[in-house]
């Protein structure tokens, strides 16, 4: 069990009309949708993946802003080692992949196309910061 706090991510009214808007069709077909189940505040995570040295690097809920720039790192104890700031998004699926110094993951740009990156991680003074290739 890994635990680690969390400041909770409101929903936006962004955020609830664009959920709404994604499920419009099921409105369209007779669904019926009961808008007071939408929470008040994000999920603590968006995803998660775990390398092979058995480390967990977690998607956390963060700002619009900051979303898909940050993971949080523990180690295979489960110890928070600590959050790594992106230069860039990324997007949980698929999952992000860390191999030999590296990071492999898929974003998106503001037009919607979607493109592999790779970058650099660089351990030591700066532990954790990640250079864009």
């Amino acid at each position: 069990m890994i635990e680690r706090a969390a400041v909770a991510v409101p929903v936006t009214g962004a955020d609830r009309r664009a959920a709404l808007e994604e499920i419009a069709w099921f409105v369209d077909e007779g669904g019926r949708i009961d808008e007071s189940r939408i929470p008040g505040s994000k999920p603590a995570l968006v995803d998660f993946f775990v390398l092979t040295d058995g480390s967990l690097w977690v998607i956390p809920s963060t700002s619009a802003e900051d979303q898909g720039r940050v993971l949080d790192i523990f180690d295979p104890a489960g110890r928070f080692l600590g959050a790594m700031r992106l230069p860039f998004r990324i997007e949980a699926s698929p999952q992000p992949v860390v191999r030999r110094k590296a990071l492999w993951a898929v974003t998106v740009d503001e037009l919607g196309v979607p493109s592999v990156v790779k970058a650099r991680i660089a351990r030591g003074v700066n532990e954790g910061r990640v250079n864009e290739p």
